[in-house]
């Protein structure tokens, strides 16, 4: 697996590596379901600042090519800014 750091904060090779990551043994021994799978990615968002959110219409896209190109499985994974917790700017309510 390759890893590309090809978002700000990573989060989708965080889910590759969950998906397909070889085995690595350091101070823990780390692996993915699938060690050696082979992954396609399909960017649906641009850099900060530069088409920075998606649309409906760019995921159904992005699903359909990952199945025109011959993915077994297209899964999914979006990232966003938190609406509940710490995040949240308003007070908490009473």
């Amino acid at each position: 697996m390759t890893i590309r750091r090809a978002t700000r904060d990573g989060h989708g090779t965080a889910v590759a590596s969950c998906a397909a990551a070889n085995t690595v043994t350091g101070s823990v021994t780390f692996s993915g379901m699938a060690p050696k799978a082979y992954l396609g990615n399909y960017k649906i968002s641009g850099s900060p600042g530069v088409f920075d959110g998606s649309t409906d219409g760019v995921l159904i896209l992005a699903i359909n090519d990952a199945l025109k190109d011959g993915m077994d499985i297209a899964t999914l994974s979006v990232v966003g800014s938190a609406f509940t917790g710490a995040l949240d700017p308003r007070p908490p309510a009473a």
